[in-house]
């Protein structure tokens, strides 16, 4: 945590996260989506000790297997950092609020908080289309760089922070709620992730 840009957790004496360092009040339960290797390794995904790597030169959503579902409220966070590019538009992102019957139906509705290398972004992908719901400039910085992105989730609702500091707060059109399915997007890069974790009410 030392080595990241902004504010690391707050801890208490027992070692467990302190509610006050979270950003939405009642956050109490917390899973460990890398400890639990909950995205599956492949070719494109490994596992190393505590350290997740995905590499693919394409782009994908890598979903937890089985799929781990977020409620009405939730926070998800991970630590990255940019390993190696392969092509401009390299980026990692937090994918979350999948419609499961529009994707039953072969349809495409779900949310990606997106850390680039310039840029953090908040877009909406429903049907064919990708709307970018709000984007934020941030200092560029080259890769092997800790950072730490944060979504935290109350409706529809979303505030993105990134190294501890809320850098966008946005409300995703057409959606009563971003409860389901979680996942990494992932495009033209190898990067690794050092934490990824799902913290809810209950």
């Amino acid at each position: 945590l030392s080595e990241l840009t902004g504010e690391g957790d707050l801890t208490t004496p027992t070692g467990e996260i302190d509610p006050k360092s979270v950003p939405i009040k009642g956050i109490e339960k917390w899973e460990d989506l890398l400890q639990t290797r909950a995205i599956p390794p492949g070719g494109e995904t490994s596992y190393k000790r505590k350290v997740l790597t995905i590499d693919k030169e394409g782009n994908t959503i890598f979903w937890t297997d089985p799929r781990r579902r977020a409620p009405d409220v939730f926070v998800y966070e991970m630590e990255f950092r940019f390993v190696k590019e392969y092509a401009n538009g390299y980026l990692l992102g937090l994918a979350f609020g999948e419609d499961e019957e529009v994707s039953r139906k072969g349809g495409h509705e779900l949310v990606m908080a997106m850390a680039q290398k310039s840029l953090v972004t908040l877009l909406h992908a429903s049907g064919s289309k990708n709307i970018e719901i709000a984007q934020t400039a941030r200092k560029a910085t080259g890769l092997g760089t800790w950072h730490r992105l944060t979504a935290a989730v109350e409706g529809r609702k979303v505030r993105l922070f990134l190294d501890g500091k809320q850098v966008l707060n946005a409300a995703v059109p057409g959606r009563k709620t971003l409860a389901g399915p979680v996942g990494l997007f992932h495009q033209r890069c190898v990067a690794e992730i050092r934490m990824l974790r799902l913290g809810t009410r209950r």
